[in-house]
């Protein structure tokens, strides 16, 4: 049995009736404007339609164009370094909030199971405490520069173990205390850069020029004061790696440095511990002059597995860590004390 179909009108033939309309409408004599208003139920639904599509489509090309100006104005060495520091300030602030620093290592920022079982997704988040649990003592993480190599270290920071290396970064160690600062003050690319986490007893968040070059000259009025800071300029971070850049033997996968801090003490005996916000991966702490100790915490839900290491840094000393921990410093009491931080992506 064969069904009847109905023909399908097409738009063609829409458009066809309407011509055949507009032309029979001519022959009567209407004038256009009585055609217009003829035709004004339709076309008033139709126009109304274009608006709006008009209006998401103004819409769109003004959120792309200011996304592009953003883009193009990022080339801008002082608009990207300043729209990135108003970004770290941001997530810094958050912290307290919410801690997002697992979050720099992972493939994916949401979680497709994170509103379905949290209890999972937390559990995912976990470290592997077994891999901290054995090191209870300095002597374990200790190693002499002549007697590892690259390969070794690198097997050691896959488990999250930290590696204290005496020897091997004597090309920091061949300046001063203050030759080392001269050669960073000398170049305006430091000098006039503002560092970030700065934290100092001879500086009041109320003063108003955070250079580097005028809060190192600060120091030279007191004798007993401490300075750290985080280099967080690109221009900044380029002249300190310079004069502090990796010893051969750490191994290519720990490259490359984002960041990196300067700590600086002198006759300054205090008994609490100083924290140093870290976000990177990996991290490189070596001693230029002097001494610091350094305390190694436990991240996240290790803190009640592993133990908390006291670790004394001596000049020509270097450590090296994973993002399982988190650290605190002392300076040694009496003299000068001068060390720096490498943040490493990893």
């Amino acid at each position: 049995m064969t069904l009847n179909r109905k023909p399908t009108y097409t738009f063609t033939d829409l458009n066809k009736d309407l011509n055949d309309l507009y032309v029979y409408l001519k022959k009567e004599k209407y004038t256009e404007k009585e055609i217009k208003n003829l035709m004004l139920p339709l076309t008033s639904k139709l126009t109304e339609e274009n608006k709006t599509l008009l209006k998401i489509l103004h819409s769109c090309l003004i959120f792309f164009l200011v996304l592009a100006v953003i883009y193009f104005f990022t080339y801008w060495d002082k608009f990207y370094w300043n729209l990135t520091a108003l970004t770290r300030i941001f997530l810094i602030k958050i912290l307290n909030l919410y801690d997002w620093r697992y979050l720099k290592n992972e493939m994916c920022l949401i979680d497709k199971n994170l509103f379905q079982n949290k209890a999972i997704f937390q559990q995912e988040l976990a470290f592997e405490c077994d891999l901290c649990e054995s090191v209870q003592n300095l002597d374990e993480i200790v190693y002499n520069y002549e007697d590892i190599d690259s390969d070794f270290i690198e097997r050691l920071l896959k488990l999250d173990r930290p590696i204290l290396i005496r020897g091997g970064i004597e090309h920091w160690t061949q300046h001063s205390p203050e030759d080392f600062v001269n050669i960073l003050t000398s170049d305006v690319d430091f000098s006039t850069s503002v560092p970030c986490k700065l934290s100092s007893n001879i500086f009041s968040s109320r003063e108003d020029s955070t250079e580097a070059k005028s809060l190192i000259f600060k120091t030279s009025f007191f004798e007993s004061f401490f300075l750290h800071f985080q280099n967080c300029e690109k221009r900044a971070v380029r002249v300190f790696r310079n004069i502090t850049s990796r010893p051969d033997i750490v191994p290519d996968v720990m490259s490359p440095v984002t960041l990196n801090w300067l700590l600086w003490s002198k006759n300054y005996n205090v008994s609490k511990f100083k924290p140093i916000d870290l976000v990177e991966k990996y991290t490189m702490i070596g001693q230029i002059f002097g001494g610091i100790v350094l305390k190694l915490i436990p991240r996240k839900n290790c803190k009640e597995i592993c133990a908390v290491l006291e670790v004394p840094l001596y000049e020509n000393e270097f450590i090296l860590f994973s993002s399982l921990w988190d650290v605190e410093y002392k300076p040694f009491g009496k003299g000068e004390n001068l060390g720096a931080v490498l943040e490493i992506k990893g």
